[in-house]
């Protein structure tokens, strides 16, 4: 599982601070978490705000148009 540095997390907070606020994924959910799947999220944000998905197993489903 890939790790965020301080840094970039600090980086990641000071913009969203600065534009919006971070929303906070992660599939195991728990404390500091705001949404276990992505796409809560992404339908959940609004302009300026930062979705930080953590690492693990998000199940994506989605439908394609047909070709015409």
């Amino acid at each position: 599982m890939q790790r965020f540095t301080p840094l970039a997390l600090f980086a990641l907070t000071a913009l969203a601070s600065a534009q919006g606020s971070v929303i906070v994924v992660d599939d195991d959910g728990g404390p500091g978490v705001d949404f276990t799947h992505p796409i809560d999220a992404i339908q959940a944000a609004g302009d300026g705000d930062v979705v930080l998905v953590k690492g693990g197993f998000y199940y994506w489903s989605f439908t394609l148009p047909p070709i015409v």
